[in-house]
């Protein structure tokens, strides 16, 4: 094989990968859309967040407002409970809260990377 036909085969194979490459390639406008889409998506990902955000302290104020209330109650002796009792609960209540806040937060903000 010569160097002409060598140089003219391979000259040939360049052009073929270069107008395969150019056919696969994302035209302008589904750059653009896939650009809209990933905003979007961003988008409403700030919005769930946001909504889930006020939906979690509010749970948590309901949640502490029920424990204060009964932690008063029993410091005015209108309830009555065992000291270990009391102690369980506001523990429960405080890690139950701890662990929804952990969870939610690790599940709303994780890394996508």
């Amino acid at each position: 094989m010569s160097d002409q036909e060598l140089s003219k085969r391979l000259a040939k194979k360049a052009t073929d990968l270069v107008k395969n490459e150019s056919e696969k390639a994302p035209t302008d406008l589904e750059q653009k859309r896939t650009i809209k889409l990933k905003n979007d998506n961003f988008e409403i990902d700030i919005q769930l967040k946001k909504k889930y955000a006020i939906g979690l302290i509010l749970v948590m104020i309901v949640q502490l407002t029920i424990m204060n209330g009964v932690f008063i109650a029993v410091g005015l002796q209108k309830i009555k409970y065992e000291q270990y009792a009391l102690h369980l609960y506001i523990s429960g209540t405080l890690l139950e809260l701890f662990g929804l806040v952990l969870i939610v937060t690790k599940y709303l903000f994780k890394n996508n990377r």
